[in-house]
């Protein structure tokens, strides 16, 4: 009897245990993380930043280039065509901005961003000796190569090797590239790649010239179309411009011009021009011959050949391609 009554007592105490728990809708509270791995992470603050390039009138300088140093991930930028650098997601707030453009003095600045966007403006001084691509690419024109020698480089020219060429120190002038041939001939070319666009030139010859000038020049290594295309544009001292073309099964005369009177010890600028197959020449902003190819030789780079026939020296400044999106006009 009395180990019923104490069975009937244990399992009336279970019964109430039981019911005992956490009240109906309730939670139990999830444990709060305080320290080590689980803890929740702070993301590390990002900065941006946007420079806007102009000359010394407010015109942006659409083929400024820019680095920062000292940000973390600094990439060299180049501007958008409103003269527009940017960079995003830099890791440090202080650095170093430099900002270099043809034509102009480079600017140096120390910069301190804070988290987020940030944006600066600059206005660069123009450097009397550099050639200013603005002064021969119109609004709307790109600057797809220049040369002016100043930094003692000829840049992607293949071909130009001492003693024949040589950068020189002209008074005035700063640096040219000049060729002494000395009755051998030399040829270079220039590996940047234009389609429709115009090259301008200075040159100065110290003597008589026999000169090829090469554009739209492309080889092709191998396979059944493989050789050189090109236009040749040829001229010898006291005679007319020619316009030729080589390919690799054929070549000839296209054009000519009437005859050019090409002072010796005088600086003259050169234009070839190419616009959807229209092909034209300007000695000193004179038209000397213009030729519409019906079946276009793609574009390529450009290049000279200075000939046997040459005396004296040659000196080229200023080399600079500019975009066309409509036929060329001095």
């Amino acid at each position: 009897m009395k180990k019923t009554l104490v069975y009937l007592l244990i399992f009336t105490l279970m019964i109430i245990l039981t019911g005992c728990g956490t009240p109906e809708g309730t939670e139990s509270a999830a444990p709060t993380a305080t320290s080590g791995s689980g803890a929740q992470q702070t993301s590390s603050p990002t900065y941006s930043l946007m420079v806007n390039v102009t000359d010394g009138e407010g015109n942006p300088i659409t083929w400024a280039t820019g680095d920062v140093q000292g940000v973390g991930n600094n990439l060299t930028k180049t501007a958008d065509d409103q003269g527009v650098l940017s960079w995003d997601d830099f890791s440090a707030n202080s650095g170093t901005l430099t900002v270099s453009a043809q034509g102009y003095i480079p600017v140096q600045q120390a910069v301190d961003l804070v988290e987020g966007s940030n944006e600066l403006s600059i206005s660069m001084e123009s450097d009397p000796v550099q050639l200013d691509p603005s002064t021969v690419c119109k609004p709307g024109q790109k600057v797809v190569y220049v040369e002016d020698f100043e930094d003692t480089q000829a840049q992607d020219f293949v071909g130009v090797t001492a003693p024949t060429w040589t950068i020189k120190s002209v008074t005035d002038l700063g640096n040219v590239l000049e060729a002494n041939i000395a009755g051998t001939g030399s040829k270079v070319d220039v590996r940047a790649t234009w389609d429709n666009a115009f090259l301008q030139f200075n040159m100065l010859t110290t003597g008589s010239l026999s000169m090829d000038f090469f554009i739209h020049s492309t080889n092709v290594p191998e396979g059944k179309d493989a050789g050189i295309y090109r236009y040749v544009i040829n001229y010898d001292s006291g005679k007319a411009f020619n316009l030729g073309f080589e390919v690799p099964t054929d070549s000839g005369n296209l054009a000519s011009g009437s005859d050019a009177a090409f002072d010796e010890n005088v600086w003259h600028t050169i234009v070839f021009s190419f616009y959807k197959g229209e092909i034209s020449v300007y000695l000193d902003g004179n038209k000397q011959l213009t030729y519409t190819d019906q079946v276009p030789v793609e574009g390529g780079q450009f290049g000279y050949f200075i000939k046997e026939g040459t005396t004296g020296a040659v000196q080229f400044d200023n080399i600079i391609v500019c975009s066309l999106d409509a036929p060329y006009a001095p």
